[in-house]
């Protein structure tokens, strides 16, 4: 959407979209394997941990971007 993309923000954007894809892999795989664990296990991951974790990596990309923005200017 940015056709005067800088390279600073190209490679943060693509290192953001990494560690956003590899944090939902190991999300399904924790939740597949919460399938064979008790229901109440299961129910605490998929309904709160979960969330919670993608509440917190939401919330430290935001800070990280804050302060992008403050240093490079975009």
């Amino acid at each position: 959407m940015e056709p005067d993309i800088t390279d600073v923000t190209l490679k943060y954007t693509r290192n953001l979209t990494y560690i956003w894809a590899i944090f939902t892999f190991l999300n399904f795989l924790v939740s597949i394997y919460t399938i064979f664990l008790p229901k109440e296990i299961w129910a605490l991951y998929n309904g709160f941990i979960s969330y919670f974790l993608v509440g917190l990596i939401f919330i430290i990309e935001y800070i990280v971007r804050i302060n992008f923005k403050r240093k490079y200017g975009k």
